[in-house]
């Protein structure tokens, strides 16, 4: 009987292979000259980024030879990649970038999504025409560039849009050499090397006269190199301003700037607190974006000297009555509190922010159904791991340089709705937020206009709130950025 079942299995592994390559050459020849298309002007770093992660898994990519319009799109030669499916990793960058919303169970050990487009928030068209006529030379292997010096040496300023990933990188090269940097908050326009130029609200401007140093030659000089590397190592555009007057909106000196704060960072790490969301955390400032960063136990956070910290993140977990009066009183002083997802209820009962969980009647859902699949039920309202689609107030510092729609990753079952003033509602979820991932009938229902991102005033300090995993698992480059601003831009507003 055990020989019989052996040679039935073996059979039946078999006939699956055979059906498996037969499936996968005739879907293979269907797709021959099919492609995606990357486009690079948005987001060229996250983009390149997800081009170094593909090629480790031997994805092929390859030069755009000439303009390409998809879907009303039009991607220009030399500025994006292809990746056409006709090769032998094609199933694989299906699944890579499959947005999945269809599943026939709806329970899940783990994430239910893996779509690394909008994890790394980049544009990649699907083209389903031939794509031969545009394939230029294979990329062997991609590097990240795109940082330059516009305008030669400035006179008066140097100036940085908010828009390139490791900005904030640059940022802290700059402050770590006591070089002072102002955050623009309206938008404005410079003429650079002659030409007129708009910058959008969160450009930093660096500026080269007015600085009290003993010697002004030595320290402009300074800023000059630092532009320098910084355009080079963090892949950032720099622009040389040579005159502090503006032909449109405030002068380079005017009221609507203010000085960007150092950050001075902790991070609450050790027993009674998320370990993955710690480390997330830690890992972002520390190894990726090379800031300094302190991990502080939360049994320390009530008797700890907090004073020598301006921002303090809080992962998920437990906290103490006296951790959490210290901690409200160091914020009302003057501190950044960033509260990640997890921590929310705490900040809730502690009355830091002013949220209201949005609850299922289970009672209902569950009437009429037997004992035995009850777990079944209740299990299917949980969100293992989706990506939502939240709206964002850019005209609000921890939206400057973002889109106004962006990908964020949700774990945990957990749906807020605000009751705090409605200016304090920063991101919201869209009106058709589910963008890949399981989500239930009821739970999607809840979803539109409940709370991401909220971010408020408490006494002279401020407090910010995340609904979502930003970090998650030190791929999601699209919504760290969103991390960042809280960091740099949290006690701008």
């Amino acid at each position: 009987t055990t020989l019989e079942a052996g040679v039935s299995l073996r059979m039946d592994l078999l006939r699956y292979q055979r059906e498996f390559y037969r499936d996968s050459r005739a879907e293979g020849s269907r797709s021959r000259t099919s492609a995606y298309i990357l486009d690079l002007e948005r987001g060229r770093t996250r983009a390149q980024l997800f081009t170094q992660l593909m090629q480790r898994h031997r994805v092929e990519f390859y030069e755009l030879s000439q303009d390409v319009t998809v879907n009303g799109r039009t991607v220009s030669a030399g500025n994006g990649y292809v990746i056409p499916s006709d090769q032998p990793q094609y199933r694989l960058i299906r699944a890579f970038t499959e947005q999945t919303l269809a599943y026939e169970d709806s329970l899940f050990y783990d994430v239910s999504t893996w779509t690394l487009p909008l994890a790394f928030d980049i544009d990649l068209l699907e083209h389903s025409g031939n794509a031969r006529r545009f394939v230029g030379e294979r990329i062997e292997n991609v590097t990240l560039d795109g940082g330059k010096v516009v305008g030669g040496k400035a006179r008066v300023a140097y100036l940085m849009p908010w828009n390139r990933m490791f900005a904030p990188r640059a940022v802290s090269r700059f402050q770590a050499e006591g070089i002072d940097v102002r955050l623009a908050n309206k938008p404005f326009s410079a003429v650079i090397d002659g030409e007129r130029q708009w910058f959008d609200r969160g450009t930093l401007i660096i500026p080269l006269i007015g600085r009290d140093t003993p010697d002004f030659k030595h320290d402009a000089q300074v800023v000059h190199d630092v532009v320098r590397k910084a355009a080079m190592k963090d892949h950032v555009t720099i622009y040389a301003a040579n005159s502090g007057l503006t032909p449109d909106g405030p002068d380079l000196g005017g009221g609507s700037t203010s000085t960007l704060r150092a950050p001075k960072i902790a991070v609450a790490a050790g027993s009674g607190v998320s370990s993955l969301q710690a480390g997330e955390a830690w890992h972002a400032i520390s190894e990726r974006f090379e800031m300094p960063v302190s991990m502080i136990s939360p049994s320390r956070l009530a008797s700890g000297d907090l004073e020598r910290y301006n921002t303090i993140i809080l992962p998920g977990g437990s906290y103490t009555d006296q951790a959490t009066d210290a901690l409200k009183a160091w914020t009302r002083s003057g501190g950044t509190l960033i509260v990640l997802a997890g921590a929310t209820g705490w900040a809730d009962r502690n009355e830091l922010i002013e949220v209201e969980s949005i609850s299922l009647d289970m009672d209902s859902l569950a009437s009429g159904l037997p004992y035995h699949k009850l777990d079944e039920a209740r299990g299917a309202q949980r969100i293992s791991g989706s990506i939502f689609q939240i709206n964002l107030d850019t005209s609000h510092p921890l939206g400057y340089g973002l889109p106004d729609r962006l990908p964020v990753f949700h774990q945990g079952s957990s749906i807020y709705s605000y009751e705090g003033s409605e200016s304090e509602l920063i991101g919201a979820y869209s009106d058709d937020p589910l963008m890949s991932g399981y989500l239930s009938k009821e739970k999607l229902e809840q979803l539109p206009g409940s709370a991401s991102v909220i971010a408020k005033r408490m006494g002279g300090g401020r407090v910010i709130a995340f609904m979502e995993r930003l970090n998650f698992r030190a791929y999601w480059y699209g919504s760290q950025r969103l991390f960042f601003n809280a960091i740099y831009f949290g006690s701008s507003f």
